[in-house]
C-alpha cells in the first residue's frame, strides 16, 4: 500500500486550521485533482476526483468520511470502486501562534489491476502530497480572521 507524508507550517492557530480543514469547500479548493465535493452529512461527502493513468483519464467518485476529529488530529477515509485512501492531519501549535501540520496519506488500489495501480501510485502519491501540502499551506496563510 503506497503511503507518503508531508510537514508544513502555517500562520494560523491550531483551532483555525482545524476549522478550515473540516470545511469541505476549503478541501476541494486545496486538492489539485478534486473536481467537486458533494456534502452528504457533517462528516460524510462524495469526492469526485479526476484520475490520469497513462493516456486514460477518468472522473471517479469516492465516499469520504471523517473518522477522527480532535483538537490535534483529523482522520479521514475515502473509498470508491477503484481505490481507498486513508489519511490524517496532525496539528501542533508552534511559536508565534502558528501551527505545524503533518499530513499523511495511504492509498490502496482495488480490483484486478490493483498491483499495477499501487505501483503507479507509489511515486505519484509522493509528488501529489507535496502539491497538496503547498496548496494547504498557501490557502491557510491567506485566510483572514
Amino acid at each position: 500500500m503506497p503511503s507518503a507524508s508531508v510537514t508544513i507550517t502555517c500562520d494560523q492557530s491550531p483551532s483555525r486550521v482545524k476549522s478550515a480543514l473540516t470545511d469541505l469547500s476549503f478541501i476541494a479548493s486545496a486538492v489539485p485533482d478534486l473536481k467537486s465535493v458533494e456534502k452528504l452529512t457533517e462528516t460524510k461527502a462524495i469526492w469526485n476526483a479526476q484520475v490520469k493513468f497513462g493516456f486514460i483519464e477518468k472522473i471517479i467518485a469516492m465516499e469520504s468520511e471523517v473518522t477522527k476529529s480532535t483538537e490535534s488530529e483529523i482522520g479521514f477515509r475515502a473509498e470508491g470502486s477503484e481505490a481507498a485512501i486513508n489519511g490524517s492531519v496532525l496539528i501542533k501549535p508552534v511559536a508565534g501562534g502558528k501551527s505545524e501540520l503533518i499530513l499523511a496519506l495511504a492509498f490502496e488500489g482495488k480490483g484486478p489491476l490493483k498491483a499495477i495501480i499501487d505501483n503507479h501510485m507509489r511515486k505519484k502519491l509522493r509528488d501529489d502530497i507535496q502539491k497538496v501540502g503547498r496548496n494547504i499551506e498557501e490557502k491557510l496563510n491567506a485566510l483572514t480572521l
